[in-house]
């Protein structure tokens, strides 16, 4: 073998190590916040990452009341109205949003989401 061949085989040899590796650790992480939100995982602007789902729930309790202060305009039949959420009855669906928040970077390409969630925050929606 020359020894440009033996260079590529070698470079690919160690990009696929680095990518099963990364992969591993990756899932060893995933596995460790099995019952709890992963790292940099927010919903509704609140950082939830690494919180069990009882203790999510919480904090979506704390921001259903925050966010039925938020105004709101009910507009139909030419005419409008402006209340509040929590008076127009619209809530956080707290096991929906939860449900949501749990499975946030879970999935296929594991290492790839565990990566991107190192350096930037993963937003679960509010539903």
């Amino acid at each position: 073998m020359s020894g440009p061949r033996k260079f590529a085989s070698a470079l690919a040899l160690v990009l696929v190590g680095l990518f099963a590796l990364l992969e591993i650790t990756a899932l060893i992480d995933i596995a460790l916040h099995d019952d709890a939100v992963l790292r940099n995982v927010s919903v509704g602007g609140v950082d939830v990452g690494g919180q069990s789902a009882s203790e999510l729930r919480e904090t979506l309790g704390t921001l259903d009341e925050q966010v039925g202060q938020l105004p709101v305009r009910l507009t139909g039949n030419e005419r409008s109205i402006d209340v509040t959420a929590g008076v127009a009855g619209l809530t956080i669906d707290v096991d929906a949003t939860t449900a949501r928040a749990m499975q946030a970077g879970r999935g296929r390409f594991a290492s790839l989401r565990w990566i991107g969630r190192l350096v930037d925050d993963r937003k679960s929606p509010l539903v």
